[in-house]
């Protein structure tokens, strides 16, 4: 009887120490006041419903009978008030200090958003001076332009030019820390200012050189049919402009949004759009020979008649986009993804197709003159069977070097690859 106890007793405490545990974390892990009170009660219920079967079982086994000793009957009285004394207390003391630690936050959090407002706060006077400095700049840079027969502008301009710029960087902000997300409306209305002006192109070719637009916020700007060539645009907001017309040609645009921007007749030769987002851009007879466009999203735009000759588009997302007689002769389009892409009349001669996705892809009277073609995806299993109706240009023994084979990672795809020998 002694051992049954004793294992009782010792299955009883790891539980008492549990739940007055649970007594202290509970607040931390718990936002509702409420909600703890009512946990509180229902653990303080349970826990002295556990004690007094505890104390009764124990008085039974010892043989104690109600009408013993007083001291032996006020024993387990005194013991219940002990308890239920001790769960008010610990109670009452977590909540205690939960409110305290909830107080300190709440000064901690107020601290952090006065200390935020006089960030912000500097960052705009500092800004506004900014801007003061930039009018003052452009009144200089019209003045030299006119007082210069050749509408030049001297080279120490220039420099101040691109300091300027340098200061409208998030990097640059000596107050905030740079959020690459953010965009600068100042560096925007700084480059349209510029390329508005009556300047030669021999200095405007040294600005374009010397000062980085990066991050540039150009959202819906006008800038149809200015000549931005070897423009720094990086991470740059073009989104819905119209650049129709614009030269880009050598400019980098890595990581731009163009989404929507309208583009037509755009020169974007030799520029980089690594990783940027065109999506449902009008890129209509633009010139993009040599243009890298890796891992460029392109869904739904409209590439009719566009030149992209020799252009790299790895890893290019160009779904539902639009391509019809575009000539992409020596296009680069390993692993692109142009399923429901419309490429009728499209020139495809010896582009690189490798590990590209076909699926549902309109060919019709394409050239496929030597084209590419290694484990490229398609989902047609007669899809080798349809380049005859779509009456496909090029040379024909070169589709009977090609073979349908089932794609073992994807059992809705197919593979094309040349014939072993």
């Amino acid at each position: 009887m002694q051992i049954a106890e004793n294992k009782k007793s010792r299955t009883l405490l790891p539980l008492l120490v549990s739940m007055m545990l649970a007594y202290l974390a509970l607040p931390f892990f718990c936002t509702s006041t409420l909600l703890i009170l009512l946990i509180y009660a229902l653990m303080a219920i349970l826990a002295f419903v556990m004690y007094q079967r505890h104390n009764r079982l124990h008085l039974l086994r010892e043989g104690e009978k109600i009408s013993g000793p007083r001291t032996e009957r006020l024993l387990p009285t005194f013991r219940t008030y002990a308890f239920i004394i001790f769960i008010f207390w610990s109670t009452l003391g977590s909540l205690i200090l939960y409110q305290q630690l909830k107080i300190q936050k709440e000064q901690g959090s107020l601290r952090a958003m006065e200390s935020d407002f006089q960030k912000r706060t500097s960052e705009s006077i500092r800004k506004n001076g900014l801007m003061t400095q930039m009018a003052q700049l452009m009144d200089q840079v019209d003045e030299e332009i006119r007082a210069n027969p050749g509408q030049e502008i001297s080279d120490e301009l220039i420099q101040r030019i691109s300091r300027l710029s340098y200061a409208f960087h998030p990097e640059g902000y000596q107050y905030l820390d740079p959020d690459p997300e953010d965009s600068s409306r100042e560096r925007g209305l700084l480059l349209i200012a510029l390329a508005k002006m009556p300047l030669n192109d021999q200095s405007f070719a040294k600005i374009k050189a010397t000062t980085d637009f990066s991050g540039a916020n150009l959202h819906r700007a006008d800038l149809h049919g200015l000549n931005l060539s070897g423009v720094k645009l990086i991470c740059a907001n073009l989104r819905d402009a119209n650049l129709a017309g614009t030269n880009f040609s050598y400019a980098d645009l890595k990581g731009a949004d163009l989404w929507g921007a309208k583009m037509d007749s755009t020169d974007l030769s030799f520029a980089f759009l690594n990783r940027s987002d065109m999506q449902w851009a009008e890129l209509n007879n633009a010139q993009l020979t040599w243009t890298t466009l890796k891992q460029c999203d392109l869904r739904s735009a409209k590439l009719r008649k566009s030149d992209l000759t020799n252009a790299i588009l790895d890893i290019a997302d160009l779904r539902g986009a639009t391509l019809k007689s575009a000539t992409m002769k020596c296009t680069s389009l390993v692993g692109a993804n142009l399923d429901e892409t419309i490429l009728d009349s499209v020139n495809l001669e010896q582009a690189d197709l490798r590990l590209a996705s076909l699926g549902d892809v309109s060919l019709k009277e394409a050239n496929l003159d030597e084209v590419i073609l290694g484990k490229t995806k398609v989902r047609e299993s007669d899809w080798l069977q349809q380049l005859q109706v779509w009456n496909i240009r090029g040379r024909p023994a070169l589709f009977k070097e090609l073979e349908l084979t089932a794609d073992k990672s994807d059992k809705n795809h197919y593979l094309i690859s040349v014939k072993r020998r």
